[in-house]
């Protein structure tokens, strides 16, 4: 595991704060908040509830994550 590149992706470290707020919130790292920006961005709708364009997008890319997800606690996509 390489600290310094987990490090690079929550930029407000680089300000010499020391983080120990996580009860009440977290940092978000810059790979999620790019994802959530792109969401709303390109394909703004609910998972599961509709057969336009975007819903679908929106299902097929819940639908990966929670799979990868599964994956990584070794879990299977139906827990």
């Amino acid at each position: 595991m390489n600290v310094k590149k987990i490090r690079e992706d929550f930029p407000i470290l680089a300000t010499g704060i020391i983080y120990f707020d996580k009860a009440a919130s977290s940092l978000t790292p810059e790979p999620v908040l790019r994802k959530e920006l792109e969401f709303y961005r390109e394909y703004r709708a609910n998972i599961h509830r509709g057969a336009h364009r975007l819903t679908r997008h929106a299902s097929k890319e819940y639908e990966a994550v929670y799979a990868k997800l599964a994956k990584f606690f070794n879990a299977r996509e139906s827990e």
